[in-house]
């Protein structure tokens, strides 16, 4: 089956049959990388066909970017006649041209920062479509004329998109966090609501009813007052205690969870929000002060904040994340 660009966001990745002599291991690795190539290209496409204002070298690039898609697509899936052996080095050739076109575009490697990348493209055209500025559909559009010619303006042009795209992208972040947020908080209210009421009724059970008084768990036997204890009633009666027990404990204790994420998530928007606040404040000449507050906000989004509802055991920073920040921090400064 050959795969056309025209007919680019009908593909279903996960229904593809990969075609002779194809490493299954390795094509069960390119389908998660297909994939995460694909909602990007599927995304650009929309936008491009959804608008007359898009630039026409963006709708090249995004366009080259499906048609090189499609190519490996059925350079994979097609049955080709041949020597076994020989067939199978070829799909292998593809696997690893295909690897290394898929670090270009995710990663940018291919060391060319005249040329526009992937994600520059991507952030690009959701920004045409989210705000619809005059000022940068012209920047945009003199990129093409400029991009042999002055490369000191193509690099002033481009930091400045980013700028641009990095705000939105980073209020977009915040929305997240918001509405992650706010579902946290309508399960607290949903969870300490079920608690109260399991409450409520085990007291009124165990008050105002005689449920238990129906599981003696002592009995008179003859006129000689002997007490025989009923073993079966008894561990009926803890076994109702004890799902009762549970399910109020369950229950509060999902309210903390909830009531924890709600807050760490509230705390995550709020970093978000007033980082560009912040950041406006300092001059641009201050690299160091700007790396250090980037620093900051990595702590404030990735450390597990004590809130009080849950334990504080394991709580502790994604170092991880901490030393890329630094690292990113230092190339700025460099």
């Amino acid at each position: 089956m050959q795969f056309e660009t025209k007919n680019f966001r009908d593909i279903n990745i996960n229904q593809i049959e990969p075609g002779n002599f194809v490493d299954k291991t390795k094509w069960n690795e390119s389908i998660g990388k297909f994939k995460e190539l694909k909602v990007f290209i599927d995304e650009m496409l929309r936008i491009m066909n959804s608008s007359q204002e898009i630039p026409t070298f963006l709708k090249v690039i995004a366009t080259s970017y499906a048609t090189t898609f499609i190519s490996y697509l059925n350079q994979l899936t097609e049955e080709k006649a041949g020597q076994p052996a020989e067939v199978a080095n070829q799909k292998e050739q593809v696997f690893r041209l295909f690897d290394g076109w898929y670090r270009e575009c995710i990663e940018k490697t291919n060391n060319r920062p005249e040329q526009i990348s992937f994600y520059e493209v991507f952030n690009t055209l959701k920004n045409l479509e989210k705000n619809n500025f005059d000022k940068e559909l012209t920047e945009i559009s003199n990129v093409k004329n400029k991009i042999n010619s002055d490369k000191d303006s193509i690099d002033t042009i481009l930091k400045e998109l980013q700028k641009k795209t990095s705000n939105i992208t980073m209020s977009d972040y915040a929305k997240i966090f918001g509405d992650e947020s706010d579902s946290h908080k309508l399960m607290a209210w949903i969870w300490l609501g079920v608690g109260v009421f399991l409450s409520v009724l085990f007291l009124s059970i165990l008050i105002f009813t005689d449920l238990y008084n129906k599981f003696p768990t002592e009995e008179i036997i003859g006129n000689n007052f002997t007490v025989k204890y009923n073993i079966s009633n008894l561990l009926i009666k803890i076994l109702i205690f004890a799902v009762q027990i549970f399910l109020i404990s369950f229950s509060f204790k999902q309210y903390s969870i909830s009531k924890h994420l709600n807050t760490i998530n509230k705390h995550r928007q709020n970093g978000l929000d007033s980082f560009k606040l912040f950041v406006e404040s300092i001059s641009k000449d201050d690299s160091e002060t700007r790396n250090s507050l980037m620093l900051q906000l990595a702590k404030a989004i990735y450390e597990q904040t004590s809130t009080g509802y849950i334990g504080d055991k394991n709580q502790n920073v994604n170092s991880g994340i901490v030393e890329i920040t630094k690292m990113i921090g230092a190339n700025k400064l460099e």
